[in-house]
């Protein structure tokens, strides 16, 4: 979890960290959906479900973090999403 020193850290290079924490969550649900799309185990499908929830939730929090910091977020989001 990135934690923000206000007082070290210049607003450029906390978007900037903000930007690959969204980029490296979005890289995670994509292995999150091969994942799920490859298991035959219903306990494993059911942990791909819950884990997928909690990375997506994590990556809206981001987006609208960066929406704050009026960072760019629009190349992460897939087609028809919105923030």
């Amino acid at each position: 979890m990135l934690q923000f020193s206000k007082r070290t850290r210049e607003p450029e290079d906390e978007t900037l960290e903000l930007i690959e924490e969204i980029r490296n969550t979005r890289e995670r649900l994509t292995r999150i959906d091969r994942w799920f799309a490859l298991e035959d185990d219903e306990d494993l499908i059911d942990a791909c479900i819950y884990e997928r929830e909690a990375v997506c939730a994590r990556y809206r929090y981001l987006l609208k973090k960066a929406q704050s910091l009026g960072a760019s977020f629009e190349p992460f989001l897939e087609a028809g999403e919105k923030a």
